[in-house]
């Protein structure tokens, strides 16, 4: 018990995603999150930052449009998803410039991105829900309060952020 709070502290703060990898291997939990281990990864498209990258462009364009965003024609998205994809690769690669590999690379991740939008902007409009919120943090001081959980008599508290409230 002393060398848990000696490590962990008096209090203990963990999404949702961490309590599910706690609770798949405890062993793994701790390599990856205590002793901050890191798999090797193949020099290959890394998918997270794809997912970044979607996540990103979602973000941004919903959060600048705000509710103009239902009513927008997919030229207009198709602009603003571009210019939204333009300066997250340009900061992204800084002053490495865009190869021709990632000037392909930035195409399809952009068209990907539009589609998706579409399809979201589709699927809200036929329903009766509309965006609320944006990256809504659950934490100490945020915009919602972590709620707490106890595990062997030691109290773990549930933070992170929801992406989109409805």
């Amino acid at each position: 018990k002393d060398l848990i709070e000696r490590t962990y502290g008096q209090t203990i703060n963990l999404s949702p995603t961490r309590m599910d990898n706690f609770q798949k291997c405890r062993f793994s939990y701790f390599l990856e999150n205590t002793l901050k281990v890191k798999p090797l990864e193949k020099a290959a498209v890394n998918y997270r930052e794809l997912g970044s990258f979607v996540h990103f462009i979602s973000y941004k364009v919903l959060s600048d449009m705000g509710q103009d965003f239902y009513s927008a024609d997919e030229k207009t998205l198709k602009t603003k998803v571009e210019k939204t994809a333009k300066e997250y690769f340009e900061s992204y690669f800084q002053n490495a410039g865009l190869g021709q590999q990632n000037r392909y690379l930035l195409k399809v991740m952009t068209d990907n991105s539009l589609l998706f939008l579409v399809r979201v902007q589709t699927e809200i409009n036929a329903g009766k829900f509309k965006v609320d919120d944006l990256e809504v943090k659950i934490e100490k001081g945020g915009d919602i309060q972590p709620f707490s959980v106890y595990y062997k008599d030691r109290e773990i508290f549930v933070r992170g952020v929801v992406d989109r409230i409805d």
